[in-house]
């Protein structure tokens, strides 16, 4: 809507929709991949991004590096993936580069057990003291690596994967809010794909937003370190309670999670 009546143009276009707060610190990005639209909330650290000039049509262009800041970060357990799939490929009994990159990537993992709880800020800065030097020597064996390894291997996959992702890889050093994989989102949705095998389809589309509402619910719930029936029995018990244009902000799991 406001795409198409303030803007004046058609959401469908090749073009990436920026929506920000007046604090600029805050934004919406919708856009169109031809199959649907996606779209992206992000929290931007402060003086880890900076916006370019407006110009009179209030439109925006960003540079690659930009446009990265904004949007792209890989999933290290990804790449870590890829040279699993590489070692089980490799001879019985033997170890090589996939072993190698296996035991690098891990020695990433014990930083981030011990910042969990930690400020955004502290987490930058112990990345930054700790993981930099470990991802550059990563890097550095990647480069040196590729050059010697063919690249149909499992082995050449796995290190053109991670080179080609590369700049999306490290990124999650350089904001403290970033984490270095997406376990955590693909462990919450996986109620979701084994739900897939008692059925395949919501009747209807307000049955699928039914659907993705409660599941937003008792995921949140969880994130929060809810238990779901609780949370659920202490919304049932007070939104009957609610008076007419009264906030619900009360209602919300992390405020319940501070009862």
């Amino acid at each position: 809507m406001i795409v198409e009546q303030q803007l004046e143009l058609s959401p469908f276009i090749d073009a990436m929709f920026i929506f920000s707060n007046k604090k600029r610190n805050k934004l919406k990005i919708l856009y169109w991949d031809k199959t649907g639209f996606a779209l992206w909330y992000k929290r931007l650290e402060k003086q880890r991004f900076k916006w370019p000039k407006d110009d009179q049509l209030s439109r925006l262009t960003l540079s690659e590096q930009q446009l990265n800041w904004l949007l792209l970060v890989a999933c290290m357990a990804h790449a870590r993936r890829k040279f699993k799939e590489a070692e089980v490929a490799q001879a019985k009994g033997k170890t090589g580069r996939a072993n190698w990159a296996l035991n690098h990537i891990q020695k990433l993992y014990p930083i981030e057990t011990r910042i969990k709880g930690k400020t955004a800020q502290d987490k930058y800065r112990i990345r930054q003291a700790e993981a930099l030097p470990l991802l550059t020597q990563f890097k550095d064996w990647l480069d040196t690596s590729i050059l010697e390894v063919p690249p149909k291997t499992a082995v050449g996959k796995a290190l053109a994967y991670s080179l080609n992702q590369w700049p999306k890889l490290i990124r999650y050093i350089e904001d403290g809010n970033l984490n270095i994989d997406n376990n955590r989102a693909e462990r919450a949705i996986k109620p979701f794909v084994i739900g897939r095998k008692n059925w395949l389809f919501s009747n209807t589309a307000n049955g699928a937003q039914a659907s993705a509402t409660l599941y937003s619910m008792i995921e949140t719930a969880k994130a929060n370190s809810l238990v779901p029936y609780d949370y659920l029995n202490y919304l049932l018990s007070e939104i009957p309670t609610l008076q007419p244009g009264q906030t619900i902000d009360h209602l919300l799991p992390w405020e319940f999670a501070k009862r």
